[in-house]
């Protein structure tokens, strides 16, 4: 898969970073899509925020943590991280903002996070 997306990548000349960022995220993503439709419809808010933030806490602490055991990351330059990090950032508090306020997540607030994600997406294209 990695060899794959990479090649996909220098094909369309595309930097790899970015292919990681969105193609190959939103692949992995479409389960906790699903999952997240079928909580709500049940009503099961807590189900799918347990969910996502279990799914966060994993992937940036556990699986990170593992490879770079079997080998340490190297990082050419932080530099191209930072847009990324900050929209992270950005995203997790309007999360906490969001939910903290009312116990509840509207549906103007959903189109917001939408919204910066598309913001996002433009940016890292750019």
């Amino acid at each position: 898969m990695v060899r794959l997306a990479k090649t996909i990548a220098v094909s369309i000349n595309f930097p790899p970073f970015l292919i990681g960022l969105f193609l190959l995220a939103i692949g992995t993503s479409l389960p906790e899509l699903v999952f997240g439709f079928e909580a709500v419809r049940k009503k099961e808010g807590e189900m799918l925020m347990g969910n996502l933030i279990g799914s966060l806490v994993i992937n940036s602490t556990l699986i990170v943590g593992l490879v770079a055991l079997i080998s340490p990351i190297k990082i050419k330059t932080f530099s191209d991280y930072t847009l990324a990090s900050v929209v992270f950032v950005t995203l997790f508090l309007l999360v906490y903002v969001f939910t903290k306020t009312k116990n509840r997540l509207e549906k103007w607030e959903g189109l917001a996070l939408v919204a910066v994600y598309i913001i996002f997406f433009i940016l890292e294209l750019m």
